[in-house]
């Protein structure tokens, strides 16, 4: 069974998840990590491997973060190497609908290649588009 889990600086992780509760309702398997003012770097890697540990053995567990090169999506590239983890970097409300609603039995890289896309066609310009 697939895992997810939203991670960001502060509570945007949160709020992506309300959003995605408006638009589908509840979904199960998604966890949230913020990380706020004052968490140490242990404490960020103490929070990962509690939410990583909560996890269905052997399950994949799909890490939306919020920033490429951020302190939150570098925490998680060590478990890369030692855990069956995707990270995705930049998400957005589209990429994590995308992901979210997606069928189990594809195959994951596909499903990831292809809400990256979604995620990157829902960025619109609309002065632009509306010619203003």
């Amino acid at each position: 069974m697939r895992q997810y889990i939203i991670a960001s600086h502060g509570s945007f992780s949160e709020g992506i998840m309300d959003s995605v509760g408006m638009i589908m309702g509840h979904v199960q398997n998604v966890t949230c990590l913020t990380v706020v003012p004052g968490d140490s770097q242990e404490t960020v890697v103490g929070k990962i491997e509690e939410l990583l540990q909560s996890k269905e053995e052997n399950s994949e567990v799909v890490v939306l973060t919020d920033v490429f090169g951020g302190s939150v999506t570098n925490h998680f590239f060590p478990y890369m190497q030692t855990h069956n983890i995707h990270v995705i970097t930049g998400v957005n409300l589209p990429l994590a609908l995308e992901i979210l609603v997606s069928d189990e039995n594809d195959e994951l890289q596909s499903v990831i290649l292809e809400a990256i896309e979604r995620g990157r066609e829902g960025m619109k310009y609309l002065n632009q588009i509306a010619g203003s």
